[in-house]
C-alpha cells in the first residue's frame, strides 16, 4: 500500500512555522501536497522576542514568568490557534 493511501481520509493537518523559515515551509508544503493531505500553515511570527513588549501583558504574572520568551510566544500562538479552531 502506498503512503498516500494510508493518509486518505485524514483530517486537515496544521503545522506551525516562522515566516522567515522559508525552507521549512517549502519542505512541509511539498511533502504534504505530494501525500495529498489537506493542510494549513500557522504562522508563529505574530508573537516573538522582538515585539514581546506588545504581548507580554497576555501573560498572568509576567514578571514571575520563568520560561524563555520564545516558549511563551509559541505557547500563546498555540493557544490562540486552538481557540480559533475550536470556535
Amino acid at each position: 500500500m502506498e503512503l498516500k493511501e494510508k493518509f486518505k481520509g485524514m483530517p486537515k493537518f496544521y503545522y506551525f512555522n516562522l515566516d522567515d523559515s522559508k525552507h521549512t515551509n517549502d519542505h512541509m508544503s511539498r511533502n504534504l501536497t505530494h501525500l495529498e493531505i489537506d493542510y494549513e500553515r500557522i504562522s508563529t511570527s505574530k508573537y516573538n522576542k522582538k515585539n514581546a513588549k506588545e504581548w507580554v501583558g497576555l501573560l498572568l504574572d509576567a514578571k514571575q514568568y520563568k520560561l524563555p520568551v520564545s516558549t511563551a510566544a509559541l505557547s500563546i500562538t498555540i493557544l490562540e490557534f486552538l481557540k480559533d479552531w475550536y470556535n
